[in-house]
C-alpha cells in the first residue's frame, strides 16, 4: 500500500497542527491497469525483498535528492526507464519499470513537422496574397502608366488620356500625366501653327526680297524707255515736212529743214536701239520674276505635316465660324460618337476645310429663306481599298442643289453665291483633302432639300 500524509494547518501554513490527513491506495493489479490506461505506457513494478535485487546502476533512490535515480535505455521501438521506490525509512521497497513506445515521440515529431509545414504554407499563402494585392494595387497600374507613355512615345498621339479614377498616389500621378500630355498637346498645336506661319513668313520674305532685287533693273529699264519715248515725242518732224512740202519754202530754208529731218530720224534710230535694249533688259527681268514665282509655286505644293488629330477637337474649333447671334435659329448637332474618332491630317488645312464646309452650310440655310435650320456633324469608320478611313458628314437643311450643280461644285472658280464669294472655295478644299490622302464628295436630294458633304480621311 502507498500511503501519503499531510499536516492540517491554516491556509497560509501557520498555526498549530490540528491533525493529519492520511490517504492510501493499494498497489494492486487494478491500480496498475488504471495507471497504464491513463499514461498510455507499459508500467510495471515488483517488490524488493533485499538489497541484492537492486541493480548496481540504481545507487540513488527514485525519490531521493540526488541525480541518477532513473536509468533510461532507448531502443528502436521504445524507451525503457528503470528506478526504485523507497519506504519512509529510505529502504528500497519497489522496483519500477516504464516502457514508453517511440510512437509518442514520433507523434510529437510529426506534430512539430506539421506545425512547421502549416507555418510554411501559411507564409506562402500570405506571400501570394500580398503579391496579388501588390500587383493589383501597384504593379498593374504602373504597367498601365508605362504602356501609356510608351504608346505616346511611339505614336506621338498626345490626345490619348488615362482617365484613372483613383484616390491614391498612382491616381494623382495618372492625372498629372494626363495634365502634362494635354499641355504638351496644346503646346504642340501652337508650335505647329507658329512654325507654319513662320515658314510662310520666311518664304514670303525671301520671295519678296528676290522679286525686289529683280524689279530694280526692270524699273530702271522702263524709266529709260519712258525718257526715250518722251524725247522722240518732242521732235517736230511732221511740222518740218509740212513746211518743206509748201511751194513758198525758200531753198535755203528747205536745206535746213532737210538737215533737221535727217538729224531727227538719226536721233529716232538711236532712241529705237536704246529702247530695244531697255526692252530686252525688262523682258529678262520679267522672266526672272516669273521663274521666282514658279519656284514658289513648286514649294507651295509640298506635302504638309501630317499628324494624328482628334476629330472632336478640330470640330470644336471649326464651328466657331458660325456667328453666335445665328445659333438660336441654327441648330448645330454633333452625333454621338464623334469624339471617338482620330484621323491623320494636316491640322491647319483640315481646320480650314471643315470651317469652310460648316460656313457654306450656314450660308446655304440663309439663302433658303428659312427662319430656322439644322447643321449636323456625324462620323463613321469604313475601309477603302483595305485602308481604314473615317467618313465625316456635314449635312444641312439649306437650299440643296441638282445633279448639274453637283458635277461643277468642285471646279475651279465655280460658286453658287451669285457674285458674293467667301471662304476658301470648294475647289481648294478638294485639293487640300486629296493632299492629306483623302477625298471629298457632295450629295443632295435636290433643290430645297439640303445637302451633305462627305470628307474621307485616313484613320489614325
Amino acid at each position: 500500500m502507498l500511503i501519503s500524509s499531510w499536516p492540517i494547518t491554516r491556509s497560509d501554513g501557520t498555526g498549530p497542527i490540528a491533525g493529519t490527513m492520511i490517504m492510501g491506495q493499494l498497489l494492486d493489479n487494478d491500480r496498475l491497469a488504471r495507471l497504464r490506461e491513463r499514461t498510455e505506457v507499459m508500467l510495471d513494478w515488483r517488490a524488493i525483498d533485499n538489497s541484492a535485487d537492486i541493480a548496481t546502476a540504481l545507487q540513488a533512490p527514485l525519490n531521493g535528492a540526488g541525480a541518477g535515480s532513473m536509468r533510461h535505455v532507448s531502443t528502436k521501438d521504445e524507451i525503457v526507464s528503470s528506478g526504485i521506490l523507497v519506504d519512509l525509512f529510505n529502504t528500497p521497497l519497489l522496483s519500477l519499470d516504464v516502457r514508453t513506445p517511440r510512437q509518442i515521440s514520433a507523434l510529437g515529431q510529426s506534430t512539430v513537422n506539421g506545425a512547421l509545414l502549416f507555418l510554411a504554407l501559411a507564409g506562402l499563402i500570405v506571400a501570394l496574397v500580398a503579391w496579388l494585392l501588390l500587383r493589383s494595387i501597384i504593379v498593374l497600374p504602373l504597367e498601365v502608366l508605362a504602356r501609356h507613355i510608351t504608346a505616346i512615345r511611339r505614336s506621338g498621339d498626345l490626345s490619348v488620356r488615362l482617365n484613372q479614377d483613383r484616390a491614391d498616389e498612382i491616381g494623382s500621378l495618372a492625372n498629372e500625366i494626363d495634365k502634362m500630355t494635354r499641355e504638351l498637346q496644346q503646346a504642340k498645336k501652337r508650335r505647329l501653327a507658329q512654325s507654319f506661319k513662320a515658314g510662310q513668313a520666311d518664304n514670303a520674305a525671301e520671295v519678296l526680297h528676290n522679286i525686289r532685287n529683280t524689279m530694280t533693273p526692270l524699273i530702271n529699264s522702263i524709266d529709260r524707255l519712258r525718257k526715250d519715248i518722251n524725247v522722240t515725242a518732242g521732235l517736230r518732224v511732221g511740222q518740218a515736212v509740212d513746211e518743206l512740202a509748201g511751194d513758198e519754202c525758200p531753198a535755203e530754208r528747205a536745206g535746213k529743214l532737210l538737215q533737221y529731218i535727217t538729224s531727227a530720224f538719226s536721233h529716232i534710230e538711236g532712241t529705237a536701239r536704246s529702247a530695244g535694249e531697255n526692252l530686252d533688259v525688262a523682258s529678262k527681268q520679267a522672266r526672272q520674276v516669273e521663274a521666282i514665282l514658279a519656284d514658289q509655286e513648286k514649294y507651295a505644293k509640298m506635302t504638309p505635316v501630317i499628324e494624328d488629330l482628334s476629330l472632336i477637337e478640330v470640330l470644336d474649333e471649326a464651328i466657331l465660324v458660325i456667328p453666335d447671334a445665328a445659333l438660336p435659329q441654327i441648330e448645330l448637332a454633333l452625333a454621338n460618337g464623334v469624339d471617338h474618332y482620330t484621323v491623320r491630317a494636316h491640322r491647319v488645312g483640315l481646320l480650314q476645310v471643315l470651317g469652310n464646309l460648316i460656313l457654306n452650310a450656314y450660308e446655304s440655310i440663309q439663302r433658303s429663306q428659312s427662319d430656322s435650320g439644322r447643321i449636323e456633324l456625324s462620323a463613321a469608320t469604313e475601309s477603302v481599298e483595305n485602308q481604314p478611313m473615317v467618313r465625316l458628314i456635314v449635312s444641312d437643311t439649306g437650299c440643296g442643289f441638282d445633279e448639274n450643280f453637283r458635277n461643277k461644285i468642285f471646279q475651279r472658280g465655280f460658286s453658287s453665291k451669285q457674285g458674293h464669294l467667301s471662304g476658301l472655295g470648294l475647289h481648294w478644299c478638294a485639293n487640300a483633302v486629296v493632299g492629306m490622302g483623302g477625298r471629298i464628295l457632295a450629295e443632295s436630294r435636290g433643290p430645297g432639300q439640303g445637302a451633305e458633304f462627305h470628307v474621307l480621311l485616313p484613320a489614325a
